[in-house]
């Protein structure tokens, strides 16, 4: 279990959302969480991105969990090109760079065995990391975004502030957190993005939890339905086609 909300509760004011729910993130299940505008939804996410707090009960997670919502992934410097932002997902694998480089500057001036077994794990793990693929694949998800090449090096402040939550969203994508967070993600998508991103979402290797009116999307994306009615909420095996046939 990577979290788990216990007998959660969550007010604003007199108004009672929701209480008493549970609610679990597990391996890689891809989650739709659905019910009527007003239910609770988006407020559920933001409990979980740790924006929001319940009333009563408790969350319960996995150590050192990554959690990723899109709200929450603001870009650092408005000023800095794109390339250099989504660049920052990956520096992990940058500051790896940096050491075999220095490494490799260090055994050409005085050869070492020390200095030799480290960088071959340094190269092990850059490896493992995925070091050699990283500037395909933000590319790749870049461009899936309706960017070109060139974009990558202008700088934030001159997008629109529709583009700049897409740049925002490519980030979060690039970050890979142990579980995504998304709320209404085909907003202001093209179907061809759309379809990408679906194809996206059922491969990724973690978790990743829904909110959408798509109910396509849902149905092609998703395994695990839990649904909020009536402040209470009902947890269901299956996309939501078979949610509905199951109601």
């Amino acid at each position: 279990m990577l979290l788990q909300v216990s007998r959660g509760k969550k007010s604003f004011g007199a108004d009672v959302v929701f209480s008493d729910i549970q609610f679990e993130i597990k391996g890689n299940e891809k989650i739709a969480l659905i019910g009527r505008n007003g239910c609770g939804k988006s407020t559920l996410l933001k409990i979980l991105s740790g924006q929001e707090e319940l009333d009563e009960g408790q969350i319960i997670k996995q150590s050192n969990i990554q959690i990723g919502y899109l709200s929450q992934t603001a870009i650092s410097d408005e000023n800095s090109t794109v390339y250099e932002e989504l660049l920052r997902a990956y520096s992990d694998i940058l500051n790896l760079q940096d050491q075999i480089e220095e490494i490799t500057r260090r055994m050409a001036a005085e050869y070492s065995e020390r200095d030799l077994d480290l960088y071959a794990s340094l190269q092990h793990s850059f490896e493992e990391m995925g070091g050699y693929e990283y500037q395909t694949e933000l590319k790749t998800v870049f461009f899936k975004f309706g960017f070109k090449e060139e974009d990558l090096n202008r700088r934030i402040s001159e997008f629109s502030g529709g583009q700049r939550t897409k740049i925002a969203f490519v980030r979060l994508l690039l970050n890979k957190p142990d579980v995504l967070l998304l709320d209404e993600p085909t907003n202001h998508l093209d179907l061809n993005t759309i379809e990408w991103l679906e194809g996206y979402i059922k491969h990724y290797p973690k978790a990743v939890v829904l909110v959408s009116h798509d109910r396509m999307f849902l149905d092609d994306t998703c395994e695990v339905v839990f649904e909020i009615e009536r402040g209470k909420m009902t947890r269901y095996k299956g996309n939501y086609t078979q949610y509905m046939d199951f109601k």
